[in-house]
Order: structure tokens, then sequence, then C-alpha cells
């Protein structure tokens, strides 16, 4: 299980996702445009396709749980 927060940047920097363990722990915190190396640093590349659509559709702030 996984936790996925968006957050929207104030300044000209790209918006970024940071992804959280079960312990809330961060273990990932990237922008969006560098998914692929950042989930490979993760380990978590081999589950792309739902995270970026998760992340995709999530609104700035919130948080999200994916059992995964």
């Amino acid at each position: 299980m996984i936790y996925i927060l968006k957050t929207k940047s104030i300044n000209k920097t790209d918006d970024s996702v940071q992804i959280r363990d079960v312990n809330f722990t961060l273990i990932g915190y990237f922008n969006f445009k560098n998914i692929d190396k950042a989930l490979a640093n993760c380990g978590l590349s081999d589950k792309k396709e739902i995270i970026t659509k998760t992340i995709k559709t999530l609104k700035y702030g919130k948080i999200k749980k994916l059992e995964i």
C-alpha cells in the first residue's frame, strides 16, 4: 500500500508528486515529467500505469491510497 499526494507549485517550477509508504514515510518526491526515473528509483516502475493514471486524476493537495 502506498499514498500519493500531488502538490501545486506557486513558483514557475513544475508541480510535484510525493509517494509515501504505509508509515507515511517519504519514498519518492518528483516532478511529473520525471516519472519514469522516479518510479524506477522507488522500485515501482512495474506499477507505472496505475500510478500515472492516479496522478493525472488526483486533485492538488489531496491524498490517495493505492493498494498495490
